[in-house]
């Protein structure tokens, strides 16, 4: 049968049908796969699955769309890696070494790898959808930084922590129970009240024992009696209290203000409450009266 003029054979209409829509068919079916598995299979883990699917169904749309200045304007973009990667050669920067140097290199590499393809079309949509997945890999790799860097951070706060609340634990045991206005010690015989008269230690008139005495002076003794104890510190007129046996080796370590407040440290930016001595002697230790307990009195002379 003689075909008329001007018409194509059947298998050659559709041959040329394939060439045009063929392309277009299988990047239609591509993104409508890459839809409904995201939709029907993420289970939970949707950015894992957008991360594997998602850039293939982006460059599957620029085919199957076959908008000719799309398509030009995607496949221009190799000029501007390609400016890229000149621009930043031969710099060394952190920001140039993980961030600019695989994004421009990258690109180059999938510009010029694609370039053998033929359709400009399916080639744009490989460059695009290649692209994304590289844009994909480096936000993970980012996101890992950021992650690592976080947990680094709170791995050296909590170490911080533990140091300080340790030390704090040693210095509360080394310092002194009722005022903490002494250096650190091994036994709590050093604990004197600042206040003349003889200080006794105990919660209560059944637990109490004499553990020193401040005289007139204001001399700061330890001991039990008067034939063991040893002289440790003064207070002077002002309420500064001293540590040593000595004025030439003494050092100030605190003071007891008007009130019968007590502070520790050597000056008064330095100095914190530690306790105070009411006015009829009980001792109380802690910085303020929601946190203080009685620790002993002093019977005043």
């Amino acid at each position: 049968m003689l075909e008329t003029e001007g018409q194509l054979p059947a298998d050659e209409r559709i041959h040329d049908s394939l060439r045009e829509y063929g392309p277009r068919l299988i990047a239609g079916l591509v993104v409508l796969g890459a839809i409904l598995t995201i939709g029907l299979w993420s289970h939970g883990h949707l950015v894992l699955w957008l991360a594997l699917l998602g850039p293939l169904a982006v460059g599957a749309c620029i085919p199957l769309l076959s908008i000719e200045g799309l398509t030009d304007r995607i496949n221009g973009w190799g000029s501007f890696f390609a400016a890229g990667s000149d621009r930043i050669r031969g710099r060394d920067t952190k920001f140039v070494r993980y961030v600019q140097r695989p994004f421009y290199r990258g690109g180059s590499a999938i510009w010029r790898i694609s370039e053998p393809v033929s359709g400009e079309h399916l080639k744009a949509g490989l460059r695009l959808g290649a692209f994304t997945y590289l844009l994909a890999i480096m936000g993970f790799a980012l996101y890992v930084a950021i992650y690592v860097m976080l947990v680094i951070i709170a791995i050296f706060v909590v170490l911080l922590i533990i140091l300080w609340v340790t030390s704090n634990d040693e210095e509360e045991k080394r310092t002194t129970t009722t005022t903490s206005y002494s250096q650190p010690r091994e036994r709590d015989d050093d604990v004197v009240a600042p206040v003349k008269g003889a200080f006794y230690r105990g919660t209560n008139w059944f637990n109490e024992e004499l553990a020193g005495r401040v005289d007139a002076e204001g001399s700061i003794y330890k001991g039990t009696n008067w034939l063991t104890e040893e002289k440790i510190g003064r207070v002077d007129a002002e309420g500064n209290i001293y540590k040593g046996s000595g004025r030439l080796t003494e050092e100030k370590v605190g003071r007891i203000d008007a009130d019968g407040r007590l502070y520790k440290g050597s000056n008064w930016f330095a100095e914190e409450r530690v306790g105070r001595v009411e006015q009829d002697g009980t001792v109380q230790k802690g910085s303020s009266w929601l946190n203080e307990e009685k620790i002993g009195r002093v019977d005043k002379e």
